[in-house]
């Protein structure tokens, strides 16, 4: 009985190396990189991986068992948005799409190191330079159109 043992093997695993062979079962290495991107960011704000899938079904009012879809098949395009604005996230962001040129103001600040600031912070920063855009207005110093 030398086959034995493998007999044993091939039964318990048989079926799921059958499945990754033939295409018919998801591997970890499927999931989708959008949908690892948005819960990276969602547990990066909850301070957590817990809960990360059903803070954002939460917030996109629909079920975790939805958002644990959208693992490997994908974030449909119809939620791309919504799910952008439940993270605080431009749609750009979230398919990982390069920002269109002139978009961002800045060039020594990057938007991602802007946007890793909690939202308090962001408007502390907006305020700032309102402020100091409202001091160069009023001094009329205002550079003027070449």
């Amino acid at each position: 009985m030398v086959h034995a043992p493998f007999s044993k093997l091939n039964k318990l695993c048989g079926r799921a190396i059958h499945d990754v062979w033939m295409g018919t079962k998801k591997t970890e290495t499927e999931i989708d990189p959008v949908w690892q991107r948005v819960m990276d960011e969602v547990t990066r704000q909850i301070g957590g991986r817990d809960r990360a899938q059903s803070a954002l079904a939460e917030r996109l009012n629909t079920s975790v068992q939805a958002i644990g879809n959208w693992k490997t098949r994908g974030i449909p395009p119809s939620r791309v948005e919504a799910v952008a604005k439940a993270i605080g996230w431009t749609m750009n962001q979230v398919l990982d799409v390069a920002e269109p040129p002139g978009s961002w103001p800045f060039e020594t600040i990057s938007r991602e190191r802007f946007e890793r600031l909690t939202p308090r912070q962001q408007a502390m920063i907006e305020l700032v330079v309102l402020q100091e855009l409202d001091r160069i207005e009023s001094s009329g110093k205002l550079a003027s159109a070449a």
